[in-house]
Parts: structure tokens; C-alpha cells; sequence
């Protein structure tokens, strides 16, 4: 249930947090050393995956209230992971949960996330925190000092880390945008620049927050002369305003491209020709 597009990876970790979960996102090319006698590291960079869910006041969790049906798959086809949730909370109350997300193949720095979220029987207040987190180490070892953390004209998360050791440079960028109009705060404390979104859910009535994130570090050949730093930023509002379903759709005919030329063909034991595809 990893996603990934040869340029970052990310681990199959869910948005809500479990004790025994382990986050991870690295990049290729980006590897530090702790210490001086510690082999070179592939760096666990911060989690722009991330949310903590309040749904009338109580916490959603796979291991609160009750699971009425649950549905995860990954396509090959397009590279997306989706995760469909009908849950029930401690008071009764039903709610319906679809995550999604995909490492886009056809702009290898663009991370897009989407979250709808239903509120089956009365109208309800929830509460979402996710932002950027850069509390993430490789088991206990932290590889990244924060250089400079912002929010950019009220709406844009750009945090600026650099190695230890290795001094490369990585620009994280990330923007949420709801389909429906609540109340939005942002705050950085203890190396997470976060956003926290207070919205009312109307009964049946479907809240869609898209959240896309970019990563760009100092070995990037594509910068065009600029910053890591300034490329993110540029490249947020490039996908922030084009949406979650446009970007998929691109993705998706860069994938079909990929699986075209590396699809597989052979001869049927009675001679006829064969092609596998990939399963939609």
C-alpha cells in the first residue's frame, strides 16, 4: 500500500495516528549520518500525511467506536491508494470517511491528498489538524535541523530543512483547500507547522478537503535556478489551483504510458499471442 513515483516514496501509514504505526517519506538521493561512526542514512523526512480527526468532540480511530464497513485498495493502473471507512462513533452517530492520495508521475514532486468526509444522521462539528510535521526520525535518529518554517500569504505551509551532516538542502510546501467555509488556523510549536480547520457538517451533505503537498531538495537537476525554496512554493500554487481530480487524471496518463511500455507479452501454449494488462 505504498505510494511512490521513483523520485519520493511513501509509506503505507494511515492519516489518524496509532502507537504502533511508523510514518515514513523519503527521497531519492537524500542519505545522512547521525554520527560520525553510524552508516549513511535514507532520511525519514517530515509527514505531510498526517491528520488528527475530531468528530463532535471525539477522536476517529480504526480503534474507537465501531468499523460498520472498511474498504482499502491500492490501483496499479493510476497509482492511487483509497481507503473508504464507514464508522460509527461511541454516542451512535454514522459517519463516512474516503481517504485518498497518490504520488503523482507525470510532476515527480507533487504529494496530493483528498479527504471526504459525511455525516450520515444529524449535523455534526469536526475538527481536522494536519500540516507538516518534522517530528519524524529514522528510529530515534534525527537527521533534519529546521531552518526556517512560514506560512505564506495566510494559506501556504513552507517549512526549509537541512542534513546534519550530508548538507542537503529539502523545501516542503503544503495548502488545504475545503469545499466548504469554516473556521482556519495555523500555529508552529515543537517542529510541526500545523493547520487546524473547525467546520459544521450538515447531514448528508459531503466536506471535501484537498491537501496538496511538494518536495524539492538542493540535488534536484530541474530547478531552473531557483531555490528549493522558491520552486515549492511556485509549484503549490501551480497544483493547489489546478485541484485533486485534474492532477490524478494527469498522473494517470503518465502511468498508462509507463505500464504500456513495460507490459508484458508471451505466447499462449496453443500459439495465440497474449498481452497482460494491468487490473483496473
Amino acid at each position: 500500500m505504498t505510494v511512490g513515483n521513483g523520485y519520493f516514496g511513501l509509506r503505507a501509514s494511515h492519516e489518524e495516528n496509532y502507537v504502533d504505526q511508523t510514518r515514513g517519506m523519503y527521497v531519492a538521493g537524500i542519505y545522512n549520518k547521525a554520527t560520525a561512526n553510524e552508516p549513511s542514512d535514507l532520511v525519514n523526512l517530515p509527514d505531510m500525511v498526517g491528520m488528527n480527526i475530531e468528530l463532535d468532540g471525539e477522536g476517529f480511530s480504526l480503534l474507537a467506536g465501531e468499523i460498520l464497513s472498511y474498504k482499502r485498495q491500492l490501483n496499479l493502473e493510476n497509482g492511487e491508494l483509497r481507503r473508504d471507512i464507514l464508522w460509527k462513533s461511541r454516542t451512535g452517530s454514522r459517519f463516512r470517511l474516503t481517504f485518498q492520495r497518490f504520488a503523482a508521475k507525470n510532476d515527480l514532486h507533487v504529494l496530493a491528498t483528498k479527504l471526504t468526509v459525511t455525516s450520515l444522521d444529524k449535523p455534526a462539528q469536526m475538527k481536522i489538524v494536519t500540516g507538516i510535521n518534522a517530528q519524524q526520525t529514522n528510529f530515534g535518529r534525527q537527521h533534519l535541523i529546521e531552518e526556517k518554517v512560514r506560512v505564506v500569504e495566510g494559506d501556504l505551509l513552507q517549512g526549509i530543512y537541512k542534513t546534519t551532516e550530508s548538507g542537503h538542502m529539502i523545501a516542503l510546501a503544503a495548502c488545504c483547500t475545503c469545499s466548504l467555509k469554516g473556521e482556519i488556523a495555523h500555529a508552529a510549536k515543537n517542529r510541526q507547522l500545523l493547520t487546524t480547520i473547525k467546520q459544521d457538517l450538515l447531514a448528508e451533505t459531503p466536506f471535501v478537503l484537498e491537501k496538496m503537498g511538494v518536495i524539492y531538495t538542493s540535488l534536484d537537476g530541474d530547478l531552473r535556478g531557483e531555490s528549493p525554496e522558491e520552486a515549492s512554493e511556485a509549484a503549490l500554487r501551480s497544483c493547489s489551483a489546478a485541484g485533486y481530480d485534474a492532477l490524478l487524471h494527469k498522473s494517470a496518463g503518465e502511468w498508462a504510458q509507463f505500464w504500456m511500455e513495460k507490459r508484458i507479452k508471451g505466447c499462449h501454449p496453443r500459439g495465440f499471442l497474449t498481452s497482460w494488462h494491468t487490473c483496473p
